[in-house]
């Protein structure tokens, strides 16, 4: 599957993130908190919960969450609008607020690197307005 929010496609299995076709360079740590938060768009997801899928063998403090997160803020620039992919929520953790839509794996194994469809070519996965219950596992 493909997941693809802007101009970006983030390529789960090969753990690749693309910005318009050209690699997007983002640690391993980094790319599980993405691939958690994109999955969950729109909807909150508490410091714990990251905690456990980044770092799923270790105790670590919350500061190692807010440097990935800052690495992702730096590397995903702002949104179309102006505001920032990643929004803390105070407390509580963190929200997606991009539109994020999937495409089928077949499709996204043979243009992964060439596909600059709209969003008529994938189906909506979630919207930061209706996201489905988002469940997460480490």
């Amino acid at each position: 599957m493909l997941l693809r929010f802007d101009a970006f496609q983030l390529l789960p299995r090969r753990r690749v993130l693309l910005r318009n076709d050209d690699f997007v360079q983002i640690g391993g740590r980094a790319f599980d908190l993405l691939l958690a938060l994109v999955s969950c768009a729109g909807e909150i997801v508490s410091h714990e919960e990251l905690m456990q899928i980044v770092w799923p063998e270790f105790s670590v403090s919350s500061c190692n969450l807010k440097t990935q997160v800052t690495t992702l803020q730096k590397a995903l620039g702002l949104t179309p609008g102006g505001s920032r992919y990643i929004k803390s929520v105070a407390l509580r953790g963190y929200v997606f607020v991009a539109d994020v839509y999937s495409l089928p794996s077949d499709r996204a194994q043979t243009s992964a690197l060439g596909w600059r469809g709209g969003q008529s070519a994938g189906s909506m996965l979630t919207s930061a307005s209706t996201a489905p219950p988002c469940t997460l596992s480490p």
